[in-house]
């Protein structure tokens, strides 16, 4: 299996002719496009993601020892590619591309959460006289916004994993 590879990666350079282009660019656009709505006729691009075909489409050719890629290869990348985006979640379940996951976008509605608790924060730390937030104070104000204690803890641990807050003493924090 060694030799059979690396006679492939040595001897093999697989290269994509017109009708593959058209074929894996219109699958692409097929992928991304969202379905209806106002965006109808929009599609999100990702430079990263059409390489990816491509460059998988050249690997099959590659195994199957030959230097041109074939519409069934780059039928088998789009099956791939399709395949670990749903494992992933990032083509959810009505078949609509999550571009934010696709790209580790922290969604709107939890950067919200965030800026909403950061204020709550700093909005507690100057009505206090050691500078510092109390956790049951924070996730009590946040309740009135409508977020739960799980999501508050959540937020907080991330917030003090990227150094936006600290925890000086423990349940107090401070931006």
């Amino acid at each position: 299996m060694i030799r059979y590879l690396t006679y492939a990666r040595q001897n093999f350079n697989p290269s994509l002719n017109q009708e593959v282009n058209e074929y894996i660019i219109s699958n692409f656009i097929s992928i991304l496009k969202p379905t209806g709505g106002e965006t109808d006729g929009e599609a999100y691009f990702s430079y990263r993601l059409l390489t990816n075909i491509v460059r998988l489409s050249q690997a099959i050719a590659k195994i199957r020892l030959s230097n041109e890629v074939s519409i069934i290869d780059a039928q088998l990348a789009v099956n791939i590619l399709l395949d670990s985006l749903k494992k992933q979640g990032i083509i959810t379940s009505e078949g609509l591309f999550d571009f934010e996951k696709a790209e580790g976008i922290t969604p709107k509605r939890e950067r919200d959460k965030m800026y909403k608790i950061l204020s709550v924060i700093k909005e507690l730390q100057s009505n206090n006289p050691d500078k510092l937030a109390a956790e049951e104070l924070i996730v009590a104000k946040c309740s009135d916004f409508g977020i739960i204690e799980r999501e508050v803890d959540e937020i907080l641990e991330k917030l003090s994993r990227t150094g936006d807050i600290i925890q000086p003493r423990p349940r107090n924090w401070m931006v």
